[in-house]
């Protein structure tokens, strides 16, 4: 085929600097060269393609755009661009019909490109290949580098080369061709960033992200990005393909609410932060152009415990045109206006949702656009697209491998698929509490939780292994008949239990020993483990604070059934083989046997005796004997006078008090500083 080169080298011959947006993608590729920062899609096609006309339509188009034939040259250290009229015009063909399945092999073939390095000072920065993989079945390919496309040009371009062709095998000339040099793209960049424009734009992301905490994220350990993500993808049910359709123009606010719903769900915050992608073509010719113009903006979205769906949805539509306004002045800008201890509150998860049928008409026959890779991820990014016949919609979970492994991202995209669904099928009253069941008892915990101690730090008798050994021992003790029915009593007349009466005492004596106003606590009444945290106030009378342990156990009630491990890992709560996570001491109205594993200390209580079984790695039977002689001290005091100040219990007995005074008499220097668990 012969190739097509322009008549005159116009702009191409003369090197000009990159653009704002063509910069941040060059000096992210200098910062990462292993990591290709490359786009790459394919358009599916059956039927009879004429291969050579289809190379002509793009080299063609390529030549009007002239974004496919850019060369990048260093001076000075600086990078460059022109447009290089004796770029490399090839396309290229590979025939995969001898594979056993032709489809996996081509796909694979284009993962390994996608992944191969490149240096965009020698290597093209768009390339095209045409991949046979059936006697009338191609994948038209392309792989692009950041500097040279963003997504919405290269779609751009792939429309033009589809009327281009569609026009060569109808026999008609095209439209005349409307894109933009690179130069004259370059030439807008810098017109905008010397306008009032510009200045206002800076003002309002000034002024949007004001005061925002640290960022967002559903990742448990950070990593650098690399060119291959971690991925889930799957249609939306048919009920909720319906709800998006009726959701009209609302549709994309929907989704990323729905997301951001999620998002404070899964990390207990209620504000949280979503980046979306934005075009930044705000003018006819940038949008009829190639280029890489494109950028991302930050979404910050506050979950209130009163909002209603339609409520939210309202909210972060109107937040959303906020952010198109003002969409040219990019995350990059942002960041660097605010500095780089601000910037960390700039990281979150990517939506990028595209609710339009992504097919392209190549004269008679209908190509299907897909994507291979959005680029490397930094942390998460949700892509939300149509596609197929009938058409549906798909999410796309895309995960950074160094930040998620491949279970974690499969149990989000199931949990946040089903809450979209719920979501979208919800009335606009309804309160957005109630949608989802799994993720909203979830959210309660994560919200209950966060910010809890991850460890109850009881004196104990010899250091903290770094790893349990389960040995255990037990000391009971007696719950004489007065003190059960001042129990009971005590429980009838604050309108619960006396389960809940005893749950309250044990805070109390851990609270004084682990000397916390924060206690964290496992308990278990039939087969399920509920986590309880209860703030205790020195100056809270015992009856209230009984109250206080009543109403907090009936919303953990309302929300059992989440396991202990989910909520661990929703909290993303710091792990270490020495203890248990969220709780180490563990409450029990029936004995469960069984080791006791990498907690501390179980209570069992029954109606006549209260078990303390504990770790003989850490305590000592008279240890463990005072704990048990504190808490039946403890409870008879407050069954005995419920208006007692608890900080006025005093749950040392005769021979603690004994002790104590031994100690008092003693010369300071000798005695030094030292607490009664440690005594």
């Amino acid at each position: 085929m012969p190739e097509h080169r322009p008549d005159t080298p116009g702009h191409g011959e003369t090197p000009f600097p990159l653009s704002s947006a063509q910069y941040e993608a060059w000096l992210a590729q200098q910062l990462a060269p292993d990591v290709p920062l490359c786009i790459a899609q394919y358009v599916e096609v059956h039927g009879d393609l004429d291969v050579d006309v289809l190379r002509a339509a793009t080299v063609a188009t390529a030549d009007e755009f002239g974004s496919p034939f850019l060369r990048l040259i260093d001076r000075d250290g600086q990078p460059f661009q022109m447009v290089d009229p004796a770029a490399d015009r090839s396309i290229g063909f590979v025939d995969f019909r001898d594979h056993t399945e032709p489809v996996d092999a081509a796909r694979r073939w284009m993962r390994a490109d996608c992944e191969t390095p490149l240096d965009p000072t020698r290597d093209r920065l768009v390339e095209s290949s045409i991949l046979r993989v059936g006697d009338e079945h191609y994948l038209w390919y392309s792989k692009i580098h950041h500097v040279a496309l963003d997504g919405y040009g290269a779609m751009t371009m792939l429309n033009r080369i589809a009327a281009r062709y569609s026009a060569a095998v109808l026999g008609r000339e095209p439209a005349p061709g409307e894109a933009a040099h690179p130069r004259h793209l370059y030439d807008a960049d810098q017109q905008y960033r010397s306008s009032n424009r510009f200045a206002a734009d800076r003002q309002y992301w000034a002024d949007r992200i004001g005061g925002l905490g640290p960022g967002s994220t559903l990742a448990r350990r950070t990593g650098p990005a690399v060119a291959t993500s971690t991925d889930a993808a799957g249609p939306l049910p048919d009920a909720a393909e319906r709800a998006l359709g009726e959701a009209g123009t609302r549709g994309t606010a929907a989704i990323i609410a729905a997301f951001a719903c999620y998002l404070s769900r899964m990390t207990g915050r209620a504000d949280v932060l979503v980046k979306i992608p934005v075009s930044a073509r705000t003018t006819a010719i940038l949008r009829r152009s190639g280029g890489m113009v494109a950028g991302v903006v930050p979404l910050p979205v506050r979950i209130r415990p009163a909002d209603t769906v339609g409520q939210l949805v309202e909210r972060v539509q109107l937040d959303l045109m906020g952010a198109l306004r003002h969409q040219r002045f990019g995350l990059g800008d942002i960041r660097r206006d605010a500095g780089a201890a601000a910037a960390r509150s700039l990281s979150g998860p990517m939506v990028n949702v595209m609710l339009f049928h992504q097919e392209l008409a190549l004269g008679p026959l209908v190509g299907e656009y897909r994507i291979v890779t959005s680029g490397p991820v930094e942390d998460l990014l949700v892509n939300v697209y149509q596609s197929g016949a009938p058409v549906r919609t798909f999410v796309h979970f895309l995960a950074n491998p160094h930040r998620y492994d491949a279970g974690e991202v499969v149990a989000h995209h199931r949990r946040f698929v089903e809450l979209l669904g719920d979501f979208l099928a919800a009335g606009a009253d309804a309160a957005v509490g109630t949608v989802h069941e799994e993720t909203a008892r979830l959210d309660f915990w994560t919200r209950t939780l966060a910010g809890a101690p991850p460890l109850l730090d009881l004196p104990t008798d010899r250091p903290r292994p770094a790893r349990p050994s389960g040995r255990s021992a037990a000391v009971d003790v007696a719950l004489d008949p007065e003190l059960r029915r001042g129990l009971a009593a005590l429980a009838e007349a604050h309108r619960t239990d006396a389960a809940t009466v005893t749950h309250a005492v044990l805070a109390l004596v851990l609270a004084r020993s682990a000397r916390t106003g924060d206690v964290v606590l496992g308990t278990r009444t039939g087969t399920d483990v509920v986590v309880s945290r209860t703030r205790v106030r020195g100056a809270d009378r015992f009856g209230d604070f009984v109250d206080t342990v009543r109403d907090a156990a009936a919303q953990a009630g309302a929300h059992h059934g989440v396991p202990v491990e989910d909520v661990a890992l929703a909290l993303d709560v710091p792990r270490s083989a020495s203890h248990a996570p969220l709780f180490q001491v563990l409450l029990e109205f029936s004995e469960s046997g069984g080791d006791l594993g990498d907690l501390d200390l179980r209570v069992t209580v029954s109606d006549t005796t209260a078990r303390f079984t504990y770790a003989t790695d850490l305590f000592d039977a008279a240890t463990v004997n005072g704990f048990a002689r504190r808490f039946v001290r403890t409870a008879g005091a407050g069954v005995a006078d419920p208006s007692v100040v608890i900080g006025d219990i005093d749950p040392a007995d005769p021979d603690e008090h004994t002790l104590l005074r031994e100690w008092s008499t003693r010369r300071a220097d000798t005695a030094g500083e030292t607490t009664l668990g440690a005594l």
